[in-house]
């Protein structure tokens, strides 16, 4: 499934005041997000969290449930989940801030917040999500595309990375000059490259 549409990432809302929770839900339509859950509770969370897959979550800290905020993004990073958020709090003492830095999130709103600030966050949040994706995506083609190889072409192409001339690949292996342009052809055209030049910004990556 493509989630390089604002409309297909899957988003989850953990805020234990339900008139809140619904105003981010409207505002999250409003900006193009389709696919959200509400949590109001940190329990609900977990659970939730546990048995299912989201590209971004929304995350109270202060909820009144029995697990804060923190609490929540201490169990994503214990199950190892690869779910990025933005901390959304009423309070914006320093001692919370700091504590709320310390986790890394994506944003951190206070509360009460203005429609046009949440839009703005959720608009960069989804840029940074989009390039971020992209880039694993190019990733992941460029490894699919190294799988093609045989072993003798594998091998070949790690010697140009290397910076080894034809003459020297050729004297390494013990193979002719042409055997190793054949080869070479070969590699460049699996993966879907000119010159060596780019071959070696594909093995570089």
């Amino acid at each position: 499934m493509s989630m390089h549409n604002k409309s297909m990432l899957r988003l989850l809302i953990i805020e234990d005041e339900a008139l809140i929770a619904e105003d981010i839900k409207d505002i999250c339509e409003l900006s193009g997000f389709k696919s959200i859950q509400i949590c109001y509770s940190g329990k609900q969370a977990i659970s939730i969290i546990t048995n299912n897959e989201f590209e971004i979550a929304i995350i109270d800290i202060n909820l009144n449930t029995g697990y804060s905020g923190f609490d929540i993004a201490d169990f994503i990073k214990l199950q190892q989940k690869k779910l990025p958020y933005i901390f959304l709090t009423s309070y914006s003492d320093n001692k919370t801030l700091q504590r709320a830095k310390d986790y890394k999130p994506l944003a951190y709103i206070t509360k009460p917040f203005r429609k046009e600030q949440l839009v703005s966050t959720l608009e960069i949040v989804f840029m940074n999500y989009h390039s971020s994706k992209l880039h694993q995506d190019d990733q992941s083609n460029r490894n699919s595309l190294l799988t093609t190889l045989s072993p003798r072409e594998f091998e070949i192409a790690n010697l140009i990375f290397e910076g080894k001339s034809t003459t020297q690949i050729a004297n390494k292996l013990c193979l002719s000059t042409n055997t190793i342009k054949f080869h070479l052809k070969k590699v460049y055209e699996k993966l879907e490259v000119q010159n060596r030049i780019q071959l070696i910004k594909i093995l570089g990556n």
